[in-house]
């Protein structure tokens, strides 16, 4: 038997692999099952050990479920990870011939068990065959028990890893959307199956700064609803690239309006990102901005362009011809010269006002629509311009 320190220490071993009272598994199960045809037994089991009860994991041939740590067979196998325990038969055997599983309904006889051994040698059970008559196995039959044992070793740390995995990313995904809120943007998660109907999994409280007034659980529930905000030259752009994204599992991004509960109309931009799974379903990762204050910077940088194209066009004109005729004049006369001065006087002065007046009102309209670091860049930048093309 092991002492107290060495069973501490490994019932802190099977305690870190979360196994004990999980649900049964079929993997597990038809190892049991291969097991019992391979040794010629009606019984296997994966027993486990907690100290107090050992606890059938997977059984084929039996419903019990647990029994008294004190009377099974299995524990005789905690001090020795390397071989097989067998016991031909129990009546003969002076460890297990009192225990209620030998004179008791179960009337077990014959009993063999691999232990089911972590990386660092610890015992946390076996993998049994059980029988009602006295058996012995060959040295292949135990050979394959024991290999069928570090495979059951194998699946128990393999799913605990799983297990351990899935619980990270549930406290990432938990701390996503808390860490999200903080930004100024919102995160969608949804997806459309193989009917194409789309339906959203997540959507971050972010929403609330881009869509004032609309209930979080109300968008979460409501797909087609939610749709029924976007403004409708940009709807049909929007549900194209979402069936494109289905069909080609690539990234798209699309500006877009909104018609806010307010009466405002509001522009937003979505990033997105598909993923498609095994069951045709594909998952579709977002982010979603508020681009308004942008567009009407945009708007206002092709209204500039177009006035300073067209507005002063007509006195640069005229400007350049009068320069051409003084160039093409070979004799100019002091009231030809008077006539040309006088002129591109008018020109300039008209120049002049279109200028200023061209920086009242985008000065003004920077007032009115633009952030102060955005509007101070830009009215900067227009005065410079304006005084360099006057100078």
């Amino acid at each position: 038997m092991l002492s107290r320190k060495l069973e501490r220490e490994r019932l802190r071993q099977l305690e870190l692999l979360r196994i004990m009272d999980t649900p049964q598994d079929p993997i597990l199960d038809e190892l049991c099952h291969a097991a019992a045809l391979f040794c010629e037994t009606p019984t296997a089991v994966v027993s486990l050990l907690d100290g107090k009860r050992q606890w059938f994991k997977a059984r084929y041939g039996t419903h019990m479920v647990e029994t008294p740590q004190s009377i099974s067979f299995c524990q005789y196998t905690l001090s020795n990870p390397d071989s097989v325990l067998e016991i031909p038969n129990a009546l003969e055997d002076e460890r297990v011939k009192d225990s209620p599983l030998v004179t008791g309904e179960t009337a077990i006889r014959f009993y063999a068990g691999a232990p089911l051994v972590t990386d660092n040698n610890y015992v946390m059970g076996t993998l049994c065959v059980i029988s009602t008559k006295p058996h012995r196995l060959t040295e292949n039959q135990k050979e394959g028990l024991q290999l069928l044992a570090k495979k059951v070793m194998r699946h128990i740390d393999a799913q605990n890893l799983l297990a351990d995995q899935q619980q990270k990313l549930e406290a990432l995904r938990k701390q996503i959307p808390k860490d999200s809120d903080k930004l100024p943007a919102a995160f969608i998660e949804f997806h459309m199956d193989a009917k194409r109907n789309i339906h959203f999994d997540h959507i971050s409280h972010g929403i609330s700064k881009l869509m004032p007034g609309f209930d979080r659980e109300f968008l979460l529930g409501n797909f087609r609803q939610v749709m029924g905000y976007i403004h409708p030259e940009d709807y049909p752009k929007l549900i194209k690239a979402v069936f494109q994204a289905y069909n080609n599992q690539e990234p798209w991004e699309l500006e877009y309006r909104v018609l806010l509960l307010s009466g405002v109309t509001s522009w937003q931009k979505v990033f997105v990102k598909p993923q498609k799974s095994d069951n045709g379903v594909v998952h579709m990762y977002g982010e979603i901005y508020e681009i308004s204050e942008s567009k009407r910077y945009e708007r206002l940088l092709e209204e500039i362009t177009f006035d300073i194209s067209h507005v002063l066009r007509r006195p640069v004109t005229t400007l350049i011809g009068l320069m051409n005729l003084i160039e093409a004049s070979e004799d100019v006369n002091p009231e030809q010269l008077r006539f040309f001065a006088k002129n591109t006087r008018a020109v300039a002065e008209e120049l002049d006002t279109f200028t200023r007046q061209l920086a009242t009102l985008y000065t003004s309209k920077l007032d009115e629509n633009l952030p102060e670091h955005i509007k101070n860049n830009l009215s900067t930048l227009n005065i410079k311009d304006i005084r360099r093309f006057k100078s």
